[in-house]
């Protein structure tokens, strides 16, 4: 044989080896592709889900239900409304606000007597 024509040969052969190793690449990431879809697909709709489960536990009558059962709260009454914020009372020093209202488990005011107002100026909190 020539050897151009040996050489021509070669050639051919080297580029079908390299168009089915083009075509098997190309076929791999055909896969990867679908696949990547496939998961695009599975978080999106898992998404959706949980778009509308935090709609439902942020709806008003869920929050309602959830407070009256865990919270044990009441509705306010008149009485706990204050027109001006100098009617609010001052509490008295080192005595967190939970102290107070247990000692006044039944939600109506104190006597001014029983919650001194300290001097501006002194009762900084350390």
């Amino acid at each position: 044989m020539r050897p151009k024509l040996s050489h021509a040969i070669i050639l051919v052969l080297i580029a079908f080896g390299g168009l089915f190793y083009m075509k098997f690449a190309v076929e791999e990431k055909e896969e990867q592709l679908s696949a990547m879809k496939a998961e695009y697909l599975a978080d999106q709709k898992a998404l959706r889900v949980l778009k509308a489960e935090w709609a439902y536990l942020n709806s008003p009558e869920y929050l309602q239900t959830m407070a009256e059962k865990y919270l044990m709260l009441k509705p306010l009454s008149s009485k706990q409304v204050v027109g001006w914020f100098d009617e609010v009372p001052n509490r008295p020093y080192g005595m967190p606000a939970i102290a107070i209202a247990l000692q006044n488990p039944g939600g109506e005011n104190l006597p001014l007597e029983k919650i001194s107002a300290l001097p501006p100026g002194e009762g900084e909190e350390p």
